[in-house]
């Protein structure tokens, strides 16, 4: 007996959606197909085999006798009956979807506009005032809010339009201003996603992206009224630039700061996840006076749920925070924070490995070194987190003076010689490169060479894409 399908939706359901869903599928309005009968049934079969339907469903036959009792098996009977049942789940968890709270707009402007397809003209304005009235109380905008005005503007064009006299602008101005705010809105958005993964990962600009690239030019009159625009665009800017300077990040930052209150926290969470790569970027590139600022947003969002997806930490926010704090030389917060937070890391494994690799950096950063490395894991599926985990065990060989360093260290060259032109974006690669060749060019120093010392400490220094540059630096200072 099976159905993935089905037992994947139901699976989802909490105790009151469930018992929403019986009342769902019992109701003759919904329910009412050749098996209308059987689908209740059957449902409650499913439900006494939960939590995750993974051992213990019932054989095929003995469903079926209990569906159609004193009736003999035909084939593909039963399937009919879960397929009738897959779509009376599907039109339940789509009604509940639609009902939110959150969606009170969109409900009240489809009922506006089958009121005016009715007739209702009295009913219609009324509805019509009301979505008015809603979005004049709007106090924390978002992008569903520019949406919403959109759709607003353009149902009143379709009114007054019915009626035209050739008298007004049938509210045609309107629309177009409020298209136009949540086009460029969405369209910069957007962009900035794409330049942002470009950092990161490697890339080729479209020209289709170049284009649009290009074309971004939203009015000054429109980024001066709408702050979501405004920060959208000054985000898009930031990104644009091949080396953002800290004091235009820092304005980004005193932006958000000032306009927070006006923007609906899930939007404002988005731009923080900006505002903090910013922040990464910038440090890795020799900014590491906003070492301290990063820390400090890290503790700020955290506070406010900003880094909780569904009450749980992405693997690359589990690290960040945890390398922001060692940083800053916070190395007991750190270690708290990963243990604190073990459990709560989307996609770890049943070995814990993003939570083993981030107790060995904190580890690491206290100077256990043997522990660190019987910590860590053997490797990771994410590059990111896989980079950390060789970079973390090329340190560790140098600080217990393991002579399988030049072998690891020649490994980890060859590594990223593969990666480089597969998945690695130039500024990542350039990262990894030079630190292992400094790393490379420390191993083969004598300690006392205080002219090495000063020359490998003024190389480091000047490169601005080096990975691990703190740490560096500190052992070419300890070779004088």
């Amino acid at each position: 007996m099976e159905n993935a399908y089905l037992l994947e939706l139901l699976k989802t359901l909490n105790a009151e959606e469930r018992s929403e869903l019986a009342l769902f599928v019992g109701s003759g309005y919904f329910n009412r197909g050749k098996f209308a009968a059987s689908v209740p049934v059957l449902l409650r079969i499913l439900m006494d085999t939960r939590p995750d339907f993974s051992s213990g469903l019932p054989e095929k036959r003995s469903v079926y006798e209990r569906l159609f009792p004193g009736q003999a098996f035909v084939e593909g009977k039963l399937e009919k009956v879960m397929a009738e049942l897959n779509k009376l789940v599907r039109s339940f968890l789509q009604l509940r979807f639609y009902q939110r709270e959150e969606n009170v707009f969109q409900q009240n402007f489809d009922l506006a506009l089958i009121l005016r397809q009715r007739g209702l003209t009295g009913r219609y304005k009324q509805v019509v005032a009301r979505l008015e009235k809603h979005q004049d109380s709007v106090v924390q905008q978002s992008d569903r809010f520019l949406y919403h005005q959109f759709l607003l503007e353009m149902e009143k064009h379709e009114w007054q339009n019915t009626f035209n006299q050739n008298k007004g602008d049938v509210n045609l101005p309107k629309v177009l201003e409020s298209l136009d705010v949540f086009a460029f809105s969405q369209r910069i958005e957007l962009l900035n996603r794409f330049l942002l993964q470009q950092k990161v990962a490697n890339l080729e600009t479209p020209e289709a992206i170049e284009l649009a690239l290009e074309e971004v030019h939203p009015p000054m009159r429109y980024l001066g009224e709408n702050v979501i625009l405004q920060i959208n665009y000054n985000i898009f800017s930031l990104l644009r630039q091949p080396e953002p300077s800290p004091s235009a990040f820092q304005e980004l930052v005193d932006l958000l700061n000032a306009q927070e209150k006006k923007i609906e926290p899930a939007l404002l969470k988005h731009f923080y996840t900006y505002a903090r790569n910013f922040c990464v970027l910038l440090i890795n590139s020799g900014a590491d006076e906003l070492a301290p600022m990063l820390h400090h947003l890290q503790k700020d969002n955290l506070a406010r749920g900003y880094l909780y997806y569904e009450g749980k930490l992405s693997p690359t926010a589990y690290m960040s925070v945890t390398a922001a704090a060692i940083r800053v030389k916070k190395y007991d917060w750190a270690l708290e924070f990963t243990e604190k937070h073990k459990g709560r890391i989307i996609g770890d494994n049943e070995t814990h490995d993003f939570y083993r690799l981030n107790r060995a950096v904190c580890l690491f950063a206290l100077g256990r070194f043997e522990e660190a490395l019987a910590t860590m894991p053997e490797t990771s599926p994410s590059v990111g987190y896989l980079l950390i985990l060789r970079r973390l065990e090329l340190k560790i060989l140098y600080e217990t003076q393991s002579d399988l360093l030049p072998y690891k260290i020649d490994a980890f060259k060859m590594f990223l010689s593969r990666a480089s032109n597969k998945f690695l974006a130039r500024a990542l690669r350039e990262y990894q490169n030079n630190f292992v060749n400094f790393l490379h060019q420390l191993s083969h120093s004598i300690s006392g060479d205080k002219d090495r010392s000063e020359r490998l400490v003024r190389r480091i220094s000047a490169r601005k894409f080096v990975s691990e540059r703190e740490w560096l630096l500190e052992k070419a200072r300890q070779l004088a």
